[in-house]
C-alpha cells in the first residue's frame, strides 16, 4: 500500500495474521499515523492520483482514522519485522518522522529503504526486488 493505502494495507496486513496466513506487507510512504497528515488537510479538496475522485476529509474522518491508530496501530508495528518500509525522503506530502519515531521505540529490528524520491515514489525497483526475493524465497 502506499500513502493512506500504507496505513489500510497495515490493518489488512494485521488482520490477515490474526488469521493465521503467512503475509509480509510492503508499504510505501504510508501514512502513518494517518490522522496527523489528514488533520492538516480538513476541508482542503483533496484529489486521489489514479481515480481523480476528490475528497473533503473533516474532523469525523479524522476521528475515525485516530480510533483505527488507537486500536490497531501499536499491536500491528508489534509485528514490525514483517513490515517492509520505503520512504522517500523527498516526500512532499508525508512527514515520516512520527512512522521514525515509532519504529525507533519499538527496539525490534525493522526494515527501511529510504529514497530521493518524491511522495509518487515513481521508481519502485526496490520494491519489486523485495516482493520477488519474498515470493522465491517463500513459495
Amino acid at each position: 500500500g502506499t500513502s493512506m493505502g500504507g496505513f489500510y494495507g497495515l490493518l489488512i496486513y494485521d488482520y490477515l495474521c490474526e488469521l493465521g496466513k503467512d503475509v509480509k506487507a510492503f508499504l510505501i510512504n504510508p501514512s502513518i499515523p494517518p490522522s496527523k497528515n489528514i488533520e492538516k488537510q480538513i476541508g482542503k479538496v483533496l484529489t486521489n492520483y489514479k481515480t481523480g475522485e476528490k475528497f473533503i476529509p473533516d474532523l469525523s474522518f479524522v476521528n475515525e482514522l485516530k480510533f483505527l491508530e488507537q486500536n490497531y496501530l501499536n499491536k500491528t508495528l508489534g509485528k514490525i519485522n514483517e513490515i517492509n518500509f520505503y520512504i522517500s525522503s523527498n516526500d512532499e506530502v508525508i512527514d515520516h518522522e512520527p512512522l521514525i519515531r515509532l519504529l525507533y521505540k519499538s527496539q525490534k529490528p525493522y526494515y527501511v529503504q529510504y529514497s530521493k524520491q518524491n511522495h509518487r515514489h515513481q521508481d519502485i525497483s526496490g520494491v519489486i526486488r523485495d516482493l520477488k526475493e519474498f515470493v522465491n524465497t517463500n513459495y
